[in-house]
């Protein structure tokens, strides 16, 4: 259970400062978050919204865990203290989880609501969950939401939020993960104490930037080098529209961008707008030492490709450190060092995670031990992946592996 949420956080004008805080009092404390322009739409897929609840739920039912991480927000504050107005704070990383965890937060609101539930652990009502953490209650017009999306988003989510119809073009993931959330809930309504337990577990690294002292356009790259991995249009969306100011941003969005974001429509935006690029790109000389995941043949297979760009979502988005390597035979995923390599065949995805095979927790029994067998890829522990369904158990296999890996790191000596 949480502790009593303070009445208010200053919010300081000093350069960059990252600490570790509670989610639920992180927004609570927070006046608004707005999605600039420049940033990617929600694009969190069904795997990684339920490996966010299996955590959720695996954290609830562990009174001996105290905290689950769950990654960094980073945002912008203008650089002015004002404690009757607080101004709106600019997400420059991490409105992913935001937004999940919203969406999350709305589904679990709406399922009090619904049932007519009474307030469990002196913190979690319907009435609370919306005033404290999704809704601004004194404010009114767009401040009385305490988070705002980009152009594409924001119409849906506000819809969500106070129950109204949904807009004509609605975002089709924000629609699919609220409503994802709503089936798990009712799922596992019986287990209600743990799941809010475990969502006032979740923790997060508050990093705030100064823009008087702090250069934003160099930390989100920096930190976006190593996370989700941007698609072509959004590295050039922010290449041209981040260093302009707000008014400018919106206009030249507004004009030409969304456009062409809506000319595609939002599941092929998303796939084939670096095709477009693709197509006018002078093509450099290759050498032996770089790959692309074209160069794998085995993805010319579309079902084979959309099941691998659903792992390497998921396996990215396990924290800021984790980046990706394209080699010949594999593709690798490290933190340090390798702790999963993923080997494109005709009809699956061979893994191999760097791990000891006696140490892989493995319930249904999917992981092959391949010790002493001759394998492309680095690890002692085999397995297939072959569906989008068997993901999400496939990620917790993977996440063992990179958890391994950092525990080994953060190891004295």
């Amino acid at each position: 259970m949480i502790g009593a949420i303070p009445a208010s956080v200053p919010f300081k004008s000093e350069p960059m400062k990252a600490i570790q805080a509670n989610l639920l009092r992180f927004l609570y404390a927070s006046p608004q978050f707005v999605i600039p322009i420049y940033q990617r739409n929600y694009s969190w897929t069904r795997a990684q919204c339920q490996q966010l609840w299996n955590d959720l739920l695996r954290a609830g039912r562990n009174s001996a865990l105290n905290a689950h991480f769950i990654g960094s927000i980073v945002y912008v504050e203008n650089g002015l203290l004002n404690v009757t107005r607080p101004e709106p704070l600019l997400v420059i990383d991490g409105q992913q989880r935001l937004t999940t965890c919203t969406l999350l937060i709305a589904a679990l609101a709406s399922h009090f609501e619904k049932n007519g539930l009474v307030e469990l652990l002196d913190s979690f009502s319907a009435k609370k969950l919306r005033n404290y953490y999704l809704l601004n209650p004194n404010e009114d017009g767009e401040r009385h939401f305490k988070l705002l999306l980009s152009e594409t988003d924001k119409d849906t989510l506000l819809a969500l939020l106070q129950s109204r119809p949904l807009p004509d073009s609605s975002s089709t993931r924000i629609v699919e993960n609220h409503a994802l959330f709503q089936t798990l809930i009712e799922q596992h309504k019986d287990e209600l104490p743990a799941i809010c337990q475990g969502l006032a577990k979740l923790v997060i690294v508050d990093v705030s930037l100064d823009r008087s002292q702090d250069n934003p356009q160099l930390i989100f790259e920096s930190m976006n080098s190593t996370g989700l991995e941007l698609s072509q249009a959004d590295l050039i969306r922010n290449f041209i529209l981040m260093g302009l100011e707000p008014a400018l941003q919106t206009e030249l969005y507004k004009a030409h961008w969304r456009p062409m974001e809506k000319g595609f429509g939002q599941d092929a935006y998303a796939t084939h707008f670096d095709d477009v690029l693709q197509a006018y790109r002078p093509q450099a000389a290759k050498t032996g030492q770089s790959y692309r995941l074209d160069d794998h043949p085995q993805f010319a297979s579309v079902p084979l490709r959309e099941l691998f760009h659903a792992l390497q979502q998921a396996v990215l988005a396990l924290d800021p450190c984790v980046n990706e390597e394209v080699l010949k035979l594999y593709i690798a995923y490290k933190a340090e060092t390798n702790f999963v390599d993923v080997v494109p065949q005709t009809r699956r995805l061979r893994l191999s995670l760097n791990m000891p095979f006696h140490e892989i927790d493995d319930p249904k029994g999917l992981c092959r031990d391949v010790t002493h067998l001759g394998r492309w890829g680095n690890g002692c522990v085999e397995v297939s992946l072959t569906t989008q369904e068997e993901l999400p158990y496939v990620m917790g296999l993977i996440r063992q592996s990179f958890e391994r890996q950092m525990d080994d790191m953060a190891a004295p000596g």
